[in-house]
């Protein structure tokens, strides 16, 4: 039967339909191979739950290894005539962690107002290989022609040109410039910040129901007016971690009333992982 079907196509001018030469995709820094789906599959409504480890300037003291989570709403739609996934994005919050016995706290308003991001994601539905670029956060910081690659201030003198022409506002509503960072234990500051935040995520899917991968993260950080002169103003950076490992990611399904209102809760209950799952 195999041998006169062959035939026939022959014959008849028809082929045999192409099967893709791709494989399920191994990640050697991961240490795990993606499991594909099919096309659309990854639809729906996630929580993505980033982990950053990076350096920290405190002035004084140094440089030190700082650590947070961040978390989002992710709504992903899918395309069949591009064959596209489009993901909305929410920003929910972030839990910032002590480091050299000093906690930092960011208003929750500042959250609150943090613009929901537009990312098109690519995704490979033979290999599993993922990626989503330039999620963009910032804080305190408008009117600006590409939020992602606008020059900022790196001095005091182009600060005062940036206010002047309208690109920091109180983005947490206290009646001060910027958003008022407070650092409290080892050192007792109030500090008024803008800053940029820019993540490009890369992993591979593991069913249709969770994505894992690790995170790379652009930060400009600038602290406009410290009223403790151990905390000095000025550009603050903040590489990550030297081990790619240390900043990553993972994504998992969640029921559509779920909301930001319940992601620290959904933490709490253990759902996200509690160690690093690589």
């Amino acid at each position: 039967m195999q041998l006169l079907t062959v035939l026939i196509l022959l014959t008849t001018g028809l082929t045999l339909p192409a099967c893709s030469t791709k494989k399920p995709v191994y990640s050697d820094e991961l240490g795990l191979t993606a499991l594909p789906v099919e096309p659309g599959a990854l639809a729906g409504r996630f929580y993505l739950r980033g982990v950053t480890n990076h350096l920290a300037d405190l002035s004084f003291l140094g440089m030190w290894e700082s650590a947070s989570e961040v978390f989002w709403v992710i709504e992903r739609t899918y395309d069949e005539t591009t064959q596209s996934y489009t993901q909305t994005m929410d920003f929910c919050t972030a839990i910032n962690y002590e480091f050299a016995g000093v906690t930092s706290k960011i208003p929750d308003l500042a959250y609150e107002k943090v613009e929901t991001a537009q990312v098109v994601m690519q995704y490979d539905h033979d290999t599993g290989a993922y990626t989503a670029s330039d999620i963009l956060i910032t804080f305190a910081l408008q009117n600006l022609e590409d939020p992602i690659t606008a020059d900022l201030p790196s001095n005091e003198n182009e600060l005062n040109l940036f206010i002047e022409d309208g690109h920091v506002f109180d983005m947490d509503e206290d009646g001060n410039p910027g958003i008022t960072i407070v650092s409290s234990g080892a050192i007792e500051a109030h500090l008024f910040n803008i800053s940029r935040i820019v993540r490009q995520l890369e992993g591979i899917s593991l069913g249709p129901d969770n994505m894992i991968g690790l995170m790379t993260t652009a930060r400009y950080t600038y602290v406009m007016v410290s009223d403790n002169p151990l905390m000095k103003p000025g550009r603050k950076y903040m590489p990550q971690h030297e081990d790619p490992k240390e900043n990553w990611f993972e994504e998992i399904r969640i029921e559509d009333r779920q909301t930001c209102d319940n992601v620290l809760t959904f933490k709490d209950e253990g759902h996200f992982s509690r160690v690093r799952p690589f």
